[in-house]
């Protein structure tokens, strides 16, 4: 089943690079990525919200449950329609004290599949106008030559409308597996995203 969903998951990231006719060469979506760092992951993803019509851009951190790791991210989300997309997103990684950004901490680069769906929870209360966003995700991150799995469920609160643009509030569980790394495990996470056309 995972080598299925892996090949699915490169099948799909490969369908969406660009091929130029004229110089028969393809278009890399994360350019020359190298080893991960926070400026260049930060770059891409200004970059890709610059030109898209309908997209997020969040951010956040978490903790996991397990032990005494942190994580911080940003990631870019671009949505074909109002219910899937495909994320691209970097992720840093400490423990505990230790301070951020020293070696040891591990950056990930990661992609993949994300579904939602716009609910009424309380509408049967007579709250109409209240709406969360139920949301999955499934992606692959890579670090340090290892390929691992990242299960993401979570929920999104549009908070306000400004400039054409949506803010927005959210919480969620993340299973990291099969990377070979001590930051492996599941995490409780929150972010803030601004969003443009779904």
């Amino acid at each position: 089943m995972k080598k299925t969903f892996v090949l699915f998951a490169l099948c799909l990231c490969a369908s969406v690079v660009k091929l130029s006719a004229q110089t028969n060469q393809a278009s890399n979506l994360l350019g020359d990525i190298g080893t991960p760092t926070i400026s260049a992951g930060l770059q891409q993803i200004y970059d890709a919200a610059l030109g898209s019509t309908n997209f997020a851009v969040l951010t956040g951190g978490g903790r996991s449950l397990k032990g005494k790791n942190n994580l911080a991210f940003v990631d870019y989300i671009y949505n074909f329609n109002q219910n899937a997309g495909l994320v691209l997103g970097y992720d840093y990684t400490w423990t505990g004290s230790a301070k951020k950004f020293e070696p040891g901490n591990l950056n990930f680069v990661k992609g993949g599949f994300t579904v939602n769906a716009d609910i009424k929870p309380f509408r049967n209360f007579g709250a109409t106008n209240f709406t969360i966003k139920p949301f999955g995700s499934v992606l692959i991150d890579s670090s340090g030559g290892q390929v691992g799995q990242i299960v993401v469920a979570g929920v999104d609160y549009q908070a306000a409308a400004f400039w054409g643009c949506k803010l927005n509030l959210g919480g969620f569980y993340e299973n990291r597996s099969g990377g070979n790394s001590a930051f492996d495990g599941a995490y409780l996470c929150g972010h803030i995203a601004i969003s443009r056309g779904f």
